[in-house]
């Protein structure tokens, strides 16, 4: 087995997964799913016969502290969703609120101003500037933050990056480190740093693990879970149902463009979920 490049174990036979992981990230791993968050009643999210384009019709709300994921067959209009919220994609009717009051998104500037953060499927070509360092791409969209008197100032930038390398525990020789060259847990964690820099309320994410190995999804889950704990609160486009059932408090499945099922933690099973998503009779 390989670990850095170096030969790290020589093993013959199947092995179990905590052995083989083990090896992978050379140390142990808590393969749960963190919950520390508490959900509360207090709505951040309302979206009402939400229609496009793509979408028929999608009912679904997100409360503070709470992690809802959407789950559905491609081409269900799961990442349909998330772009017409943010202001991506053009929102014919229904209705959106933020907070208990009406939101119509007229752009994905609008939507930030709003609260509102995005982090989409494919990382590298819509969420980063891969020819940049990770410093740059930290501060990407937080440049009111780190400006004094109408002027960058580098104290402050260090202050941001330092600050979100630490504590979402980025593996970055340096700040200046061109990002494309960090692995791809690495590159979703600064990714979610930019949106926690502006202390958005709300994460609309697509696909959050993917090309991600099994040590860096451990760390990126207890991430979300700090994130929804603190007062946030996640909508989650996954098409791995083992994540779905993990990390979920509410699941909203679609289908052909529609929300058709809405399961509480108690109901949710791979079962109930394959049938949702199909339309199977029981």
């Amino acid at each position: 087995m390989l670990r850095d490049g170096t030969v790290v174990a020589h093993e013959t036979g199947l092995k179990d997964v905590e052995t083989v992981v083990m090896h992978m990230i050379g140390r142990t791993l808590d393969t749960g799913y963190p919950r520390s968050r508490i959900p509360s009643r207090d709505e951040v999210l309302h979206v009402a016969d939400l229609r496009s384009a793509r979408l028929k019709g999608v009912d679904l709300h997100v409360n503070r502290g709470e992690i809802v994921c959407v789950a559905g067959l491609v081409g269900s209009g799961r990442t349909e969703l998330l772009r017409v919220i943010f202001g991506l994609d053009r929102l014919d009717s229904g209705a959106i609120r933020l907070k208990g009051h009406a939101f119509v998104p007229r752009s994905p500037g609008h939507s930030i101003a709003n609260g509102l953060g995005f982090v989409a499927e494919d990382r590298k070509r819509q969420s980063l500037v891969l020819e940049l360092g990770v410093s740059a791409n930290l501060v990407l969209g937080n440049e009111p933050a780190v400006r004094r008197l109408g002027f960058m100032s580098s104290g402050l930038e260090d202050r941001l990056v330092q600050k979100a390398i630490h504590s979402l525990r980025i593996k970055t020789s340096s700040a200046r480190t061109r990002i494309g060259t960090l692995s791809g847990g690495n590159q979703q964690k600064v990714v979610l740093g930019r949106w926690l820099a502006r202390r958005t309320q709300l994460l609309l994410i697509d696909e959050p693990t993917v090309g991600i190995d099994v040590g860096a999804r451990a760390e990126f889950y207890k991430l979300l879970d700090e994130y929804v704990a603190a007062g946030g609160a996640c909508l989650v486009v996954s098409s791995d149902l083992t994540e779905v059932l993990g990390l979920a408090d509410r699941v909203v499945v679609m289908r052909d463009g529609a929300s058709v099922a809405e399961m509480e933690k108690t109901e949710m099973n791979r079962e109930n979920l394959l049938r949702a998503m199909t339309a199977v009779a029981a």
